[in-house]
């Protein structure tokens, strides 16, 4: 989590020469085994106390509509940034979810998981559209 989103993606797009890319890949961090418990550990040792508790305000028990959150401001951020064209946001989405990143789509979001495919808006047909892209033109 940042504390300015819009910041950091200018600042992110900026590091990369967002400009000079095909297409740029994002996503939040991978809530996957204890990534997160590393990593707020990292961040305490490191004495970045702040940025722990942000961490740690959006994982854990009961901190579901808080990752939400945090994924829709960083995702809404890099579609200020970085035109749709370009941005290939990957999230998980839930059915409580659905709704609000179906119409992101256009933005950049690349749906994934089991709701995504249930609804017919997972990443499949655009993910390869995305990989022939290169392809076809080599």
């Amino acid at each position: 989590p940042q504390r300015n989103y819009d910041q950091f993606s200018r600042e992110a797009s900026a590091a990369i020469r967002a400009e000079r890319c095909e297409h740029i890949w994002a996503e939040v961090l991978n809530v996957r085994g204890q990534s997160l418990a590393a990593t707020c550990a990292a961040l305490k040792s490191a004495r970045l106390l702040q940025e722990e508790e942000m961490l740690r305000s959006v994982q854990g028990p009961g901190t579901s509509g808080a990752w939400e959150q945090y994924a829709r401001d960083s995702f809404l951020a890099h579609s200020r940034s970085i035109p749709g064209d370009r941005l290939r946001f990957l999230q998980y989405i839930t059915e409580e979810s659905a709704g609000w990143w179906a119409p992101m789509r256009p933005k950049g979001a690349l749906l994934l998981g089991k709701v995504a495919e249930l609804r017919g808006l997972s990443v499949k047909g655009e993910s390869s559209a995305v990989w022939r892209g290169p392809a076809e033109s080599v």
